[in-house]
């Protein structure tokens, strides 16, 4: 989501990413016609217009994942995509940072269960995103914040895995707290961007 350039993204790619991630639906636009696969939206898509053009990135995009954290949304995800290439989804679980997300681990569990029920939709794993903590200053308190963060994502992965929904794909972290991510061995991936143009605020 930092450098918004496709030249950046293919230096990635070609190090070993698994792809990009991108604040707008515009940029992914941008990222898929320039050939990047793998693309991952990490905010909700919303409305009638957006939703069309998501769709239509979908059938033309190598890899391309969306995020919910809504069943209204997910139904109206679902109805576009009918006509289309399944669309795969991450189901938003709120870490913290109170901006999107599945409040709670019930309510992530009964929008994975719908994505698995939609034809045209895929359930492809979890978000969980602390943007909140990327510029914690003091890193003990970062890292303890993230740990209880963690406890919570493990647990509503635990619970998934008893619904018969293990989740493939576990996306989240950042840059502020890239290393404490990793050592949870929780994610998948993670989605530090800030790195690219490091600066002091991260030590």
């Amino acid at each position: 989501k930092t450098h918004k350039s496709v030249a950046i993204a293919r230096l990635q790619v070609a190090a070993g990413a698994a792809g990009v991630s991108c604040a707008t639906l515009g940029e992914a636009e941008v990222m898929a016609a320039g050939g990047i696969a793998g693309v991952l939206i990490p905010s909700p898509v919303i409305g009638t217009a957006r939703i069309g053009r998501l769709v239509g990135l979908n059938a033309r995009a190598a890899g391309l994942t969306a995020v919910v954290d809504h069943p209204q949304n997910l139904a109206e995800l679902a109805a576009a995509a009918e006509a289309t290439k399944p669309l795969a989804l991450l189901v938003d679980f709120d870490v913290g940072l109170h901006r999107t997300g599945a409040a709670t681990a019930a309510d992530a569990i009964e929008l994975a269960k719908r994505i698995a029920a939609a034809p045209s939709l895929r359930f492809a794993g979890v978000q969980a995103y602390a943007g909140q903590l990327q510029h914690v200053g003091d890193y003990a308190e970062r890292e303890k914040l993230a740990r209880v963060q963690h406890g919570r994502l493990a647990a509503l992965i635990e619970a998934l895995g008893d619904e018969g929904l293990p989740p493939a794909m576990v996306s989240g972290g950042g840059t502020g707290t890239h290393d404490v991510d990793a050592q949870g061995r929780l994610f998948t991936e993670l989605q530090a961007g800030s790195y690219i143009f490091m600066d002091v605020d991260y030590d």
